[in-house]
């Protein structure tokens, strides 16, 4: 029997419908082909570059034109006519001609380094009080000379008056013919005295006689000769020994009052000044005490001293005229009261309101300042104060002389290892001293001033002192202060040895003087940026277009030549592919 077999039935795989293969334009294999590899590094870079090569210079340049924010070379080039071209290129080529003298000079200002200065009244609570240095205008007692380091200068300390000019013009006078009436002037010292009513007298005729004028011109003051002789002498010791043969300052101040409470001799410190002898400094910062403010303007709050000069001991070649002589300086530097000091006469009372100024400098380049200056000059080696540049210009000055004319000057601070000083009578030593002026200059380099500074400017004022009505009290005060005022009738003798000092800030106030820099890189920035725009209308933004464009037509030229490059080998492997598959 026939067994019926079913008819077998054949299962298809039904599949989804798969979209058809990629087909790159370029390359008509089936990007499929490439499924199961990962693409090598050689196809990447040739895919890279294809699609730069795809947009062309022309293209790039075209965009760039129709994009950009530069809208001067869109004038040019999209002008409809050959003069329109021609006339805005002529005014960008000249727009861009003047940019670039304006951009000159303002990089030209801002490589000068200018400087603008701000001066401000500013306000303050509390204000340091100044260093206060006080010398006898005498430096050497005369009833210390004889036993004394300076007894050999004697002679020098005897003034002469020098009648050079006198006889010359007396001669000039008698060589002067009679009157018509007149007598012989050789006859008498009547006839001479009747000529010079005829004539007049001038000592400066003298000086009509050519020998005459010349011995005047080379005689150097006595006085100068007698001060530098005593510098001279002083600098061959040390500063302790020279303090015994000066005024003391036990002896010379009175009476000492700061705030409204009393101070002492104790409170001043000694420095030797090699024209005035000793000097002694109040609130100095070798004093152990803390330093000194003041809170509120007036005499009251500041200091007052009181001074007997003891002119008896005054030697005339010395101290023509009669005082103290006072320096303020800012606390911690070296007086110079030769220099800025002034002097307060007998018989006065000398009132001292003072004003702080605070200076700021710059430092290089906008200025020349230094906040740390390393320079150690003979003042801060011996006394031990801060940097100043007026002390390392005087230390300068002097290792030049000394290095010039193997001597020293006196007016200077001497170094220990140096005991030739300089004799101005020796015309060579001048001569010298002339040419190591001239060398002066390299000290301006060395010594920079310090960019912050402080300094007192004083406006002072006069009375005469004591009153008539204060005169008693003052006598009997001053009985017992010394022994020089305990007997009575020293009216005289007050008044032209007594001298009276305040000092005292006029106002809590102070004046600062800063150096500011008075073009930065900003301003620059914003004034390059505004020429820009204003002749050329360009930004930052139209830069920043401009060098897209730039880096685009890089990459451009830079794809054509890796591309001829790798054509070769990038195009075998694809080749052989193709034959496989067909």
């Amino acid at each position: 029997m026939d067994v019926m077999r079913k008819p077998r039935v054949i299962k298809k795989k039904v599949t989804k419908d798969l979209p058809p293969p990629e087909v790159n334009e370029t390359d008509p294999i089936p990007m499929e082909a490439f499924a199961g590899k990962k693409p090598k590094f050689g196809e990447l870079v040739k895919r890279n570059l294809d699609s730069i090569n795809s947009v062309t210079l022309k293209e790039r340049t075209e965009n760039f034109i129709n994009e950009t924010s530069f809208t001067a070379i869109a004038r040019i080039v999209k002008a409809n006519t050959i003069v329109k071209k021609i006339l805005w290129l002529i005014l960008v080529l000249a727009m861009m001609s003047w940019l670039g003298i304006q951009c000159y000079w303002l990089f030209d200002k801002y490589f000068s380094y200018p400087v603008e200065v701000k001066i401000e009244l500013k306000s303050a609570s509390v204000l340091a009080f100044p260093s206060v240095t006080v010398c006898n205008r005498n430096p050497l007692k005369k009833s210390k000379l004889r036993d004394s380091v300076f007894s050999g200068l004697t002679e020098k300390f005897d003034l002469k008056t020098d009648d050079t000019l006198y006889k010359g013009a007396m001669d000039r006078l008698q060589d002067q013919p009679p009157g018509p009436s007149g007598p012989d002037p050789h006859t008498n010292s009547s006839n001479l005295t009747a000529l010079v009513q005829e004539h007049g007298f001038s000592m400066w005729d003298g000086l009509k006689n050519e020998s005459v004028a010349a011995a005047f011109y080379k005689t150097s003051s006595s006085e100068i000769n007698a001060g530098v002789a005593y510098a001279s002498r002083a600098l061959l010791e040390d500063d302790d020994v020279i303090e015994e043969f000066g005024h003391q300052k036990a002896d010379m101040i009175t009476s000492c009052v700061f705030a409204g409470y009393q101070c002492a001799p104790e409170n001043f410190t000694y420095l030797h000044n090699s024209k005035y002898g000793n000097c002694y400094t109040f609130n100095s910062i070798k004093d152990p005490n803390p330093p000194l403010y003041t809170y509120y303007a007036g005499p009251l709050m500041g200091m007052t001293l009181e001074f007997n000069i003891q002119q008896d001991e005054y030697i005339s070649a010395l101290a023509p005229d009669a005082g103290i002589r006072v320096s303020i300086h800012e606390r911690g530097t070296y007086p110079f009261p030769e220099d800025d000091g002034f002097t307060i006469a007998p018989g006065m009372a000398t009132s001292v309101a003072l004003k702080r100024v605070y200076i700021s400098r710059l430092e290089p380049q906008h200025g020349n300042c230094s906040k740390n200056p390393t320079n150690v000059d003979e003042y801060m080696k011996r006394y031990g104060f801060s940097y100043h540049r007026r002390t390392c210009l005087k230390s300068c000055y002097q290792q030049k002389l000394i290095d010039y004319c193997n001597c020293a000057c006196s007016n200077f601070i001497v170094p220990k290892n140096v005991t030739n000083i300089c004799n101005y009578d020796d015309e060579s030593i001048r001569v010298c001293t002339m040419k190591s002026v001239k060398s002066w200059d390299t000290c301006e380099e060395r010594c920079p001033s310090t960019c912050q500074e402080n300094k007192y400017e004083t406006m002072v004022t006069a009375s005469a002192w004591p009153s008539e009505a204060y005169n008693d009290y003052l006598e009997s005060r001053m009985k017992i202060t010394t022994s020089e005022f305990m007997s009575g009738g020293q009216k005289s003798k007050m008044d032209n040895n007594l001298v009276k000092l305040e000092i005292f800030f006029g106002e809590m106030m102070y004046e600062s003087i800063e150096s500011q820099k008075a073009y930065e890189s900003q301003n620059l920035i914003s004034d390059v940026g505004g020429q820009l725009g204003l002749w050329l209308g360009l930004s930052a933004i139209t830069v920043g277009e401009i060098f897209e464009f730039a880096m685009s037509v890089f990459r451009l030229c830079t794809a054509k030549f890796f591309t001829k490059r790798h054509r070769t080998a990038d195009s075998t492997p694809i080749q052989a592919f193709k034959n496989d598959v067909s």
